[in-house]
């Protein structure tokens, strides 16, 4: 503590500027708000990792067209992604944070249900949305199954598409993972600026891909059809309300316990 010794404090994993027991308080709540932030850091990243990868799985396992070509995948990677998921780790401290019990030392930050939140539902639901949204998209403009090259207009229009609604299903996610267990409507929507600011960061560079004409030559991307934007839109709403049921349903499974 701020009066031990400079041997004490120099042996020591953390010290603490004063005596107060506050602060002992402070520290520790401190420590989980920090704990938490990683995990949720980590989760909404992982998120976008299957969606991604569920087009190259298809490509070349099946022959099926590219649903998101290597450039949106970097894209989203160190483009859309960056900003949303720097906010997570400024989140703030949650109410009750200080109620739950100390977690193990032996806990890790990657545990079973991390990777099951990240790829096995909302990666899967994200996964599921966007590449049903490229298949819809090609047959309502009459693919019938032939050979697309690159830069067939049909065929960049529609990776562009899957590009939008895993940038909007990831706007969903973010939100979804500043809380493992509370609904939306608990924590509040608008408490973290710093993750809508990043959200607006995203957008504006997914908008500049797809429409500034240097930037979609060198991503292959095209503007789609504009009522499909209502789809993309709904790719965000689905995602928060998938969420909120699998939060729920765990709400409720530990009260009848």
């Amino acid at each position: 503590m701020g009066s031990g010794t400079d041997v004490a404090k120099q042996s020591a994993d953390a010290v603490l500027m004063d005596d107060h027991f506050a602060t002992i308080i402070k520290g520790i709540e401190e420590g989980r708000t920090v704990y938490e932030n990683i995990r949720r850091f980590i989760t909404y990243m992982l998120s976008s990792n299957l969606p991604e990868a569920v087009p190259y799985v298809l490509f070349f396992w099946l022959g099926l067209p590219l649903a998101l070509p290597v450039p949106l995948v970097l894209a989203i990677d160190l483009g859309t992604d960056i900003m949303p998921g720097l906010a997570l780790g400024l989140e703030s401290p949650h109410k009750g944070l200080m109620n739950k019990n100390p977690r193990s030392k032996k806990e890790r930050i990657l545990t079973a249900g991390v990777y099951f939140r990240a790829f096995g539902f909302l990666g899967l639901i994200t996964a599921v949305l966007s590449m049903g949204l490229f298949w819809f998209y090609l047959k309502a403009h009459g693919w019938r199954g032939e050979a697309l090259v690159w830069n067939d207009p049909l065929y960049l229009q529609a990776t562009s598409l899957t590009f939008a609604a895993i940038v909007f299903a990831q706007i969903a996610n973010g939100l979804s993972c500043r809380s493992t267990t509370e609904s939306l409507f608990t924590i509040g929507w608008w408490n973290n600026r710093y993750y809508w600011g990043g959200v607006a960061v995203e957008l504006g560079v997914m908008f500049l891909l797809i429409f500034v004409t240097p930037l979609s030559a060198i991503f292959a991307t095209a503007p789609f059809d504009p009522q499909y934007w209502w789809a993309v839109l709904a790719v965000t709403v689905i995602v928060l309300i998938a969420e909120e049921g699998r939060k729920w349903f765990g709400r409720f499974k530990f009260s009848v316990r």
